[in-house]
């Protein structure tokens, strides 16, 4: 209820081909790197220095290896956001204090913040967001129990309708676009 499960699917075939395509590339300039090291450098018909091709097998290397950094960055992140949701469907209110919520991830708070920030930007977390008026606080929406801690907010750039906590301001969650509450006075 709270993952964006095409987005998680989608980041985790990304994050794996990313794996992939590292460890293979990664193998291949290591393999090369190897060879130029160990090659005779009077033997060779080209005229490429030895040292030109191992700083070009270097480069490669980390490149190869960054990619494979990307990806297995990608997995964890995949992997805490999923935690992630697993505690938001165990809430009963609907209302988390983040310090509280990064001691359950195991994190500082800080870190938590940042990550849940990435969540939210990526669209891998649905149905939550953060408010400050009485401290800062995730707020989750359950949009199968309507009730009468809601409001539908109508969207001033789609004109979608979207249920959000009574007094909070939200995301539509069809554009995107920060949805309001007008204070009647």
């Amino acid at each position: 209820m709270f993952l964006s499960e095409s987005r998680i699917r989608s980041a985790g075939s990304s994050a794996s081909k990313q794996i992939g395509f590292g460890i293979v590339l990664t193998f291949l300039w290591l393999v090369g790197l190897f060879s130029v090291i160990t090659d005779d450098p009077n033997a060779r018909t080209h005229g490429s220095s030895t040292l030109s091709m191992i700083a070009v097998d270097l480069a490669m290397l980390l490149l190869s290896l960054f990619l494979l950094f990307v990806g297995i960055n990608k997995k964890k992140t995949i992997s805490k956001v999923k935690k992630l949701a697993n505690i938001f469907d165990g809430d009963e209110d609907g209302v988390l204090i983040p310090s509280e919520t990064a001691v359950l991830m195991g994190m500082p708070e800080h870190k938590f913040m940042s990550l849940f920030d990435k969540c939210i930007a990526r669209e891998y977390i649905i149905n939550a967001s953060l408010n400050n008026e009485n401290g800062i606080r995730i707020l989750l929406t359950r949009n199968e129990n309507k009730s009468a801690d809601t409001e539908c907010l109508k969207c001033p750039e789609c004109g979608a309708s979207t249920d959000v906590r009574k007094g909070y301001s939200g995301k539509c969650q069809y554009c995107g676009s920060p949805l309001e509450r007008k204070n009647e006075t």
